[in-house]
C-alpha cells in the first residue's frame, strides 16, 4: 500500500554455520510472505565465512569489526578492545 512504513529486518549472525544456517532458514520462509516493503541487512564479522554464503542468496550484507576480549592474552586484548571499539562505532552508522 502506499505510504505504509517500511519493515526493517536486521539480522546478525556470523562467524560459524551454527548461526548462520538457521537464520537463513528463517529468511527462505520468510521469502514465502515477504512483504513488499521489507528492508533487509545481514550484519557479520570481518572475514566470516557468512559473508560469501549470504551475498550468494542476495541479500544485503556489512561487515562489523569485532573481536573477544574473554580469555584472550594481554598482548592480545588492546588490539582486541581497539577492534570492539571500531566495531561499536560502525554499527552506529547502520
Amino acid at each position: 500500500m502506499i505510504g505504509e512504513p517500511s519493515v526493517r529486518l536486521l539480522i546478525c549472525a556470523g562467524g560459524t554455520g551454527g548461526g548462520v544456517y538457521p537464520a537463513l532458514a528463517v529468511l527462505d520462509n520468510l521469502q514465502t510472505s515477504k512483504p513488499a516493503n521489507l528492508q533487509l541487512l545481514w550484519v557479520g564479522g570481518e572475514g566470516g565465512m557468512e559473508a560469501e554464503l549470504v551475498q550468494r542468496y542476495g541479500i544485503p550484507y556489512t561487515e562489523i569489526p569485532a573481536a573477544g576480549v574473554h580469555g584472550v592474552g594481554l598482548r592480545t586484548l588492546p588490539r582486541n578492545l581497539s577492534k570492539l571499539a571500531s566495531g561499536v562505532l560502525a554499527s552506529r552508522k547502520i
